[in-house]
This record gives structure tokens, sequence and C-alpha cells, in this order.
């Protein structure tokens, strides 16, 4: 078993996170959440544990706490300038992403301009490796650890907590080997 595995907690309510984050200070918080069967269930396309995860989120947009959602769609195709479709990916954040996001009380309506949806913000390691992509506010990745951990180095970010919770184990080894200092944990809901 590696470090990077024993760094990952299991959690099966959003409860956890929302205490969490209610005894750490606001300011030195940045999450980010994966959105397939962690959000929502991909078998029904409906919020996991609504009423919880609606209170995180409110917390979270109350408080004025960074988070983002980060997710493996198009992961194979992203960073490729001649693969990549932006339509089909506006059409895929539009119709499923953003109904979501706004049952939970975000505002998305600054992502829905037309210099948003033709905008797409790369993301790269040191290498100067394509790693990941920013489109309409939402993180496109295959490689999850290293574009948080490059968006925050870019962005001269200075958070004492990151967290990031997935229910993909591959997706949080990967981010626990490539980022140590993150708070991983897996959601696992009944």
């Amino acid at each position: 078993m590696t470090s990077a595995y024993l760094n990952i907690r299991n959690i099966t309510s959003f409860q956890t996170i929302l205490d969490h984050f209610k005894r750490l200070k606001n300011n030195d918080i940045i999450s980010f959440f994966d959105y397939d069967d962690n959000i929502i269930n991909v078998n029904n396309g409906e919020i996991i544990e609504p009423d919880v995860t609606k209170e995180l989120f409110n917390y979270m947009i109350k408080n004025n706490i960074f988070f983002a959602i980060i997710t493996g769609r198009f992961s194979d195709t992203v960073c490729d300038d001649f693969k990549r479709n932006l339509w089909i990916m506006q059409q895929n954040i539009i119709y499923t992403i953003y109904p979501t996001l706004m049952k939970l009380g975000m505002d998305v309506s600054s992502f829905l301009t037309e210099e948003s949806k033709k905008t797409i913000h790369k993301i790269f390691n040191d290498k100067h490796e394509c790693v990941g992509v920013i489109y309409m506010g939402i993180f496109f990745t295959g490689k999850k650890g290293e574009t948080m951990k490059n968006f925050i180095k870019e962005n001269n970010l200075t958070y004492k907590h990151v967290f990031f919770i997935d229910d993909y184990e591959p997706y949080l080894i990967e981010s626990t080997n490539s980022f140590p200092s993150l708070i991983a944990y897996r959601r696992m809901y009944p």
C-alpha cells in the first residue's frame, strides 16, 4: 500500500466535509469536487444527499470558500486543440452540470457569456505539458492532482487546506501522489 493511498479518507456523507469546513478559517480553504457519482448519481441524475449537499454548497457560497467542479469528462481530448470539441463540452455543461449547480444555489450566469463560451484556459505542469483545462468555470482533466496543484501554483493561491472529494480511487491515488499536501476524501455513498 502506498503512502498516497493511506492519505485518502473515506466518507459516506458530505456532512463530514461540512463539519470539517466549519472548524477551519474559511479563507484558508479551497476545495475541488468531482461531479459524477460524487455530487450526482449518474444512474438517475439526482443529487446525492440533496439536503446535506445543498447545505454544504450554501455554506461555501455564503462564506466565500473557493470551490470548483473538476471532472474526468472529455479527459482524453481536452488538452488537444485538434480533438477537443468545445461545442460538445458546452452542451454537456449547460444541460447536465449547470442545472445541478443552480439547484445547489450557484450563479452560473457569468459563465454563460459568449466570451466564456469561446475561452478555454489550459493548465500546464512544470514541463509545460497541458494537464487539464478550465472551460466555462469547470475543470476538465484526466490528471486531477496535477491540474489542481498547477492551477494553485499558476494563480499564486495560498491556502492552508486544499480538499479534493471524488468517488474514483485511481483519481484519488494520482492526486495524492502528485499533490502530497492534498486532503483527499473518497465519497462512498450507499
